[in-house]
């Protein structure tokens, strides 16, 4: 199932899923497990510095509110169903944020902190 997706500094599996790269510095930072999403934007700062973006295509998802998830040892898994989405190695990040949308319909999402909340 191929999808139509914008990317920025990332280089990844030709079905948008598998193993993450930043293209700048060429290190591993992730993983996307699941090819079963329905939508899926994510957003890390490698160590190197460059931003990593990957994001799909899809209609209106509601960004307006705070759907929790929480990465255990890396990994967002859903809480409905269980499946693993993703998987990001934060020894190889500065931070990251998402908002993923699970093929069983549960979302999630964690924004990257201001910067001005970093100081």
């Amino acid at each position: 199932m191929h999808r139509e997706a914008y990317k920025r500094n990332i280089r990844m599996g030709r079905q948008n899923y598998g193993q993450i790269f930043c293209t700048q510095c060429g290190e591993r930072i992730g993983h996307v497990i699941s090819k079963d999403y329905k939508y899926l934007y994510l957003v890390s700062i490698c160590k190197c510095g460059c931003e990593v973006v990957y994001q799909t295509k899809y209609e209106n998802p509601d960004n307006t509110q705070n759907y929790f998830i929480e990465l255990k040892n890396g990994i967002a898994s859903c809480r409905r169903c269980g499946k693993e989405l993703f998987y990001i190695d934060k020894r190889k990040i500065i931070n990251c944020g998402f908002h993923v949308i699970c093929d069983c319909g549960k979302q999630y999402n964690i924004s990257l902190p201001k910067v001005s909340d970093l100081k």
